[in-house]
């Protein structure tokens, strides 16, 4: 029962970050499929036998384990990925406004640099 809640909340909140416009469309989506991950696990606790045969080990909540390990490093890389995304759009703004006020203060008879 704690899973589906668990479930829930996250759904609850990626549709209220949604909604707000903090998150994007892959983000809810993401959202959505840990979550029904998360409730199916709960619901149905033999679907980690899947991942104990796909990893060949005996214990299936060890199974689920090392799968969520797998997400956990998936989901940091797509985290460092937009981390850098974003440093590097935030770095164009900074140079463009750099270059804007560079030619408006030194420029100002209509060359540009």
């Amino acid at each position: 029962m704690a899973g589906v809640l668990a479930a829930v909340l996250f759904v609850g909140y990626g549709f209220v970050k949604y909604r707000k416009g903090n998150w994007s469309k892959f983000d809810l989506l993401l959202v959505l499929i840990i979550s029904a991950g998360i409730a199916s696990v709960s619901i149905f606790p033999p679907i980690g036998n899947i991942f104990a045969s796909a990893f060949r080990l005996e214990n299936r909540l060890f199974a689920l384990l090392v799968f969520s390990n797998f997400l956990l490093f998936g989901l940091f890389l797509y985290l460092l990925n937009q981390i850098r995304s974003s440093n590097r759009r935030s770095r164009e703004i900074v140079r463009g406004l750099a270059r804007y006020y560079y030619n408006e203060r030194y420029f100002a008879n209509g060359e540009q640099y």
